[in-house]
């Protein structure tokens, strides 16, 4: 029998929603009522669960498959990033399955029809500190190019940089579209989908048992895709640091302004901190900023302080972007995603 982590299962804390969620209506689904008996039962709600129910399905048809979420279906993580893809797995040498995963997402979107802006993205590896970037200048990675200070004050209006990467092989997409395309995708081929259904605790057994609120679903199998949730669960709680962001983007900015900071040239920014800043332009012409705010004590997946997170992101986008203070900010979301040790 697998207990609930340290403190227990969140599953009560209010979720802001997000831009993307905004943006793009997720289908509605039950809650779950009652006991079910299944082949596969999946917790978890995001792109990873619903990819899963949908190529479960596709593969084995006969299999009776669930998702279950604690909250709204794709209102977690898979709606609260910032759209960006790269073929890439962080401490894997190998990078042919992360091509491999990028030809099956994109194979996906075609197949389903899905309408998510993904598309290719220049790219601006950002650094402020000189010694960094006196070092990456002087050798600077295959397939970049070195952009100097002078011509990012230029043509991104902004006077905190020492240094620029311009990359390739990123792209963007719109979170919201996508996950919403995963659900539909995953309910057209036979896969059940209950929202507000939230795994109290996970029994194994020759069936294992997962407990809801109102109701025990028994299944043959049983596929945890929890993300930064995973280890109130009670699973990986020493391999699992749940990691809080904080976003807030701009209104729809007209052609001029997005001209003015070079976000029609790149579209997306990193700043490769210890804790990282992804700053970029929304499908929908809204400029935004993403910055990571740190762990919560005990694997929380609740930020306690939302509106000082929301006024540290405000702080590092005007430091870098000082005439945004005149624009204003429309929207601000919080998000949590799951960092692996090993």
């Amino acid at each position: 029998m697998l207990s609930p982590g340290r403190k227990g299962v969140e599953i009560d804390e209010m979720r802001q929603e997000s831009l993307w969620a905004s943006e793009a209506p997720m289908p509605q689904s039950p809650r779950l009522e009652g006991d079910r008996e299944v082949d596969l039962a999946i917790v978890g709600g995001g792109v990873t669960g619903l990819s899963c129910a949908y190529y479960a399905k596709t593969f084995r048809p006969d299999w009776s498959v669930m998702v279950l979420d604690s909250h709204g279906i794709g209102s977690g993580a898979s709606s609260r990033n910032s759209g960006a893809v790269y073929a890439h797995h962080y401490g894997v040498d190998d990078e042919s399955m992360a091509r491999r995963g990028l030809d099956r997402l994109q194979r996906f979107i075609r197949e389903e029809g899905i309408e998510c802006d993904f598309r290719p993205a220049p790219t601006l590896q950002l650094f402020a500190s000189k010694g960094v970037a006196k070092k990456i200048r002087s050798d600077p990675p295959q397939d970049t190019k070195w952009v100097e200070p002078d011509e990012l004050r230029e043509h991104i209006r902004s006077e905190h940089y020492t240094g620029a990467l311009d990359s390739t092989g990123y792209f963007t997409m719109h979170p919201g579209k996508l996950v919403a395309g995963h659900a539909r995708a995953a309910m057209r081929v036979g896969a059940e989908l209950f929202e507000h259904s939230p795994a109290l605790e996970v029994r194994s057994g020759t069936l294992s048992e997962i407990v809801t609120p109102n109701g025990t679903v028994r299944a043959s199998r049983v596929l945890v895709a929890t993300n930064a949730h995973t280890p109130r669960l009670g699973f990986f709680g020493r391999n699992v640091i749940p990691v809080h962001q904080y976003s807030l983007a701009t209104r729809k900015l007209t052609e001029a302004e997005i001209a003015s900071v070079g976000l029609d040239r790149w579209p997306l920014r990193f700043e490769l901190r210890v804790l990282p800043v992804t700053i970029g332009m929304t499908p929908g012409g809204q400029m935004f900023v993403r910055v990571v705010l740190g762990y919560a004590s005990f694997n929380s997946c609740v930020w306690r302080d939302i509106e000082d997170a929301r006024d540290y992101a405000r702080r590092i986008f005007e430091q870098r972007y000082p005439w945004l203070a005149d624009i204003g900010f429309a929207h601000g979301w919080h998000g949590v995603t799951g960092h692996t040790l090993r």
